[in-house]
């Protein structure tokens, strides 16, 4: 055996121009250990959704599956004539970071479960979005637990706040 065969390989940079960004990004993101930067020119809107914070515009579930995988910044828009020829869309560059190892990962995909399916009603409170698979009464106690309003939106939640909330509902 080589001491290349025997090596560790070295984690891998993407740097790409993305029309189909959203799911070329999350499966190179959800490969764990294989990429140490992305940075791919997308759509503006594509590139906001995946830095949004709760609260701001854009944020949802694309949000939160993309900080379950790694941090997320809009390094710069770039102009239509940037472009041969130009597009009809805004662009921006987008650079993800992978998350270093030590997210519990049955906790990161209990905090995902939930987050998908409070937006897919996010119009409504967590409780009533939840509700379909949960005790509407067990979400408000956990809320109310967390410190947070239980009339809270699925928007106003982060990473952090579904793991937990997973946590208080769903005990290991």
């Amino acid at each position: 055996m080589s001491a290349v065969e025997t090596s560790t390989p070295q984690r891998t940079l993407i740097v790409a121009n993305l029309t189909a960004a959203t799911p070329i990004l999350l499966r190179a993101v959800e490969e764990e250990g294989v990429f140490r930067r992305i940075v791919g020119t997308v759509q503006k809107e594509v590139a906001r959704r995946f830095a949004a914070k709760p609260g701001a515009e854009g944020y949802g579930y694309l949000s939160v599956r993309a900080a379950a995988f790694a941090s997320a910044r809009v390094l710069f828009d770039l102009p239509a004539g940037a472009f041969r020829p130009p597009p009809k869309v805004k662009s921006s560059v987008l650079e993800l970071t992978p998350r270093e190892p030590g997210f519990d990962r049955a906790r990161r995909d209990g905090a995902l479960r939930l987050a998908s399916l409070a937006f897919r009603w996010r119009r409504k409170t967590l409780p009533n979005a939840l509700s379909s698979a949960l005790d509407r009464r067990s979400v408000e106690r956990a809320l109310v637990e967390m410190g947070r309003d239980p009339r809270a939106r699925p928007e106003e939640l982060s990473l952090d706040d579904y793991a937990e909330l997973d946590r208080r509902i769903r005990p290991a």
